[in-house]
């Protein structure tokens, strides 16, 4: 997962690096990018184990940040059993990131019933967004079959707090999602590509005091409904200026991505066409 922040002499790069069986931790990693696109490394922290997804955070007063989400699976059994975590990184002006690691923030797995056990058997932070207000930082949990919703301290970041987010149905398992603002500017849509059950999901968001409430208007399949949920996942999901809804298909056989081109109504959307992708990813 790669980012990059426009500074004013140069542009930075911040790279994930993930553990391995000998490596308990990950890295959050910072370059410089000169002439000719050479990169040159400016420094290094320890990160989470599995860092997946991460996300630039600013505030009004001009703090600027850096959250990750992390899952590592039950085969690394060596690490414990529930050790997703959301890893915050102060960010300097010059590329330099302070101290020696993150503040970690690991969620408690949700007890609910899942369809597919074997896949939620815990909380698996798996994507970074923020809201179109930039006043909160979400992490899609597909184990706790929840969107977790965070408050950022408005002078450095860390620490996050959650607060009301959205609690989806058993086995939805929202992997990613987008938001999309109305023509009016107010009304605003999370769209929560869910990997399990294979549906779209939209909702309506309404900012409020305890956080954000969200109001399903409607879901429908993204792929056929009759593929199996632990076969073909759909997991990425993005929002063209042209509107249309583009889902990823993990098919190990097909690989396809799914275009879905939204309607006239609010929120209606029909399936435009597939192209053939990579076969797998584990984004």
């Amino acid at each position: 997962m790669q980012h990059s922040l426009q500074v004013p002499s140069f542009v930075v790069l911040y790279c994930l690096d993930s553990g391995s069986d000998s490596l308990p931790n990950g890295s959050l990693n910072s370059f410089s990018i000169g002439g000719g696109g050479v990169l040159t490394r400016i420094t290094r922290v320890s990160a989470p184990f599995s860092d997946v997804a991460g996300n630039l955070v600013t505030t009004e007063s001009g703090a600027r940040g850096y959250v990750s989400a992390s899952y590592w699976p039950i085969k690394f059994t060596f690490l414990g059993r529930n050790r997703s975590a959301a890893g915050v990184f102060a960010l300097s002006h010059d590329g330099a990131l302070p101290g020696n690691g993150p503040l970690k923030s690991s969620p408690r797995p949700s007890r609910h019933l899942a369809r597919v056990p074997s896949l939620q058997d815990t909380s698996y932070l798996h994507h970074v967004i923020i809201d179109p207000k930039n006043q909160y930082v979400l992490l899609a949990d597909p184990g706790g079959d929840r969107v977790r919703v965070y408050t950022k301290d408005p002078t450095s970041i860390a620490p996050i707090k959650e607060v009301d987010g959205l609690a989806t149905a058993p086995s939805a398992s929202p992997r990613h999602g987008v938001f999309k603002t109305a023509t009016n500017g107010e009304v605003f849509f999370f769209f929560v590509n869910s990997e399990l059950d294979r549906n779209i999901y939209l909702y309506r968001l309404r900012y409020n005091e305890s956080g954000l409430a969200f109001t399903e208007i409607f879901s429908i399949p993204a792929i056929n409904p009759d593929c199996p949920a632990t076969k073909a996942p759909t997991s990425e999901i993005a929002i063209t200026n042209i509107r249309s809804v583009f889902i990823r298909k993990r098919d190990l056989a097909s690989g396809k991505i799914i275009a879905e081109a939204e309607g006239g109504k609010v929120g209606q959307i029909t399936l435009a066409g597939t192209v053939v992708a990579t076969s797998f990813d584990e984004d």
